[in-house]
């Protein structure tokens, strides 16, 4: 019985780390035809993408440019977005959850900075919030 769910773990793991790939050569794809905002909300989604893989060489590329390009235009939520993508690349990488908190810290600094509320984002999913704040008041005991 393990054997045959082992199996369709892998069968599934493959065939969804497939799809997470054609979404990557998708944007890639368009990635040359965007320009200023467009552009940088792909490079972080690009970021999160291969954060999502396990591809740290690509997923901090892509995070690197999209925050330098998004200072270039003071696009705040494109700062926001990458510092939030660096935060979670040093929770899934490093499992470093001080440098984590860190940038989370400052992805929310840039998200409190916006002047539009349509475009609120989170810097950490629902679930890691969760761990944020059991890992926070496991240090304060």
């Amino acid at each position: 019985m393990l054997k045959y769910f082992t199996t369709i773990f892998f069968m599934c793991a493959v065939v969804y780390v497939s799809a997470q790939q054609k979404e990557i050569d998708s944007m890639k794809k368009i990635l040359p035809s965007l320009h200023d905002t467009d552009r940088i909300d792909c490079l972080n989604e690009l970021s999160y993408c291969y954060t999502y893989i396990s591809k740290k060489d690509s997923a901090e590329y892509y995070a690197a440019i999209a925050e330098n390009e998004a200072r270039k235009l003071n696009y705040i939520h494109g700062i926001a977005e990458s510092v939030s993508r660096q935060a979670g690349m040093a929770e899934h990488f490093e499992n470093n959850f001080f440098k984590e908190e860190g940038l989370a810290k400052k992805a929310l600094s840039w998200y409190n900075q916006q002047q539009s509320t349509n475009q609120w984002g989170c810097a950490l999913q629902p679930t890691e919030l969760r761990c944020c704040k059991v890992k926070i008041e496991m240090n304060q005991l």
